[in-house]
């Protein structure tokens, strides 16, 4: 069972990736973010660099509709993703293959420069494709950069991933990943 701010949390990472606002999560919403985080990052619309981004947010939304999709109608409710997130949140090895593997593949693809790091510029990048208010990247990031070098390594964004899913403090460095709960 999902606790409340659990669930508060999962809501809110609903809204993030909701592109365009229909209250449902579809394929244009992750293509629209791709080509918002290339578009930023200058590649040109027949760029191989843009078409491997393109294919690993499809790669993410097609993982969550195969799992989340209950009614299969090519689309994700609200109730779809919080019911999908509450089967996987209570089976540790469905998590780490999911949500995980997912981390692994939005790190390097924040990652711009590829090495093995997350800048404060990579990160306000993501907070502008997904429409984040970028004035909170700043506070975000300082609170997920738990050694202070400036940089999110793996590990600081996996924990802050971990903490996101998990956490019960609502003050988790962690419960900021995706911008500030409202």
């Amino acid at each position: 069972m999902l606790d409340e701010l659990q669930k508060k949390k999962l809501e809110h990472l609903f809204h993030v990736l909701d592109a365009n606002e229909n209250g449902r999560l579809e394929q244009a919403d992750f293509t629209a973010v791709a080509h918002r985080l290339a578009d930023q990052r200058g590649w040109a619309r027949d760029a191989p660099e843009r078409a491997a981004l393109e294919t690993g947010y499809l790669r993410l939304w097609s993982a969550i509709l195969s799992d989340a999709d209950r009614n299969h109608d090519g689309m994700v409710s609200m109730l779809e993703w919080l019911q999908w997130h509450e089967l996987m949140l209570s089976r540790e090895s469905v998590f780490n293959h999911v949500i995980m593997d997912m981390a692994r593949w939005l790190f390097e693809a924040c990652d711009a420069d590829g090495d093995g790091r997350i800048s404060g510029d990579d990160y306000q990048r993501l907070f502008r494709a997904h429409a984040l208010a970028e004035d909170a990247s700043a506070d975000c990031f300082a609170r997920l950069d738990s050694n202070g070098d400036g940089f999110l390594s793996k590990a600081e964004v996996f924990a802050g991933i971990r903490e996101f899913y998990f956490s019960t403090d609502p003050r988790a460095p962690g419960n900021c990943l995706f911008g500030a709960l409202e």
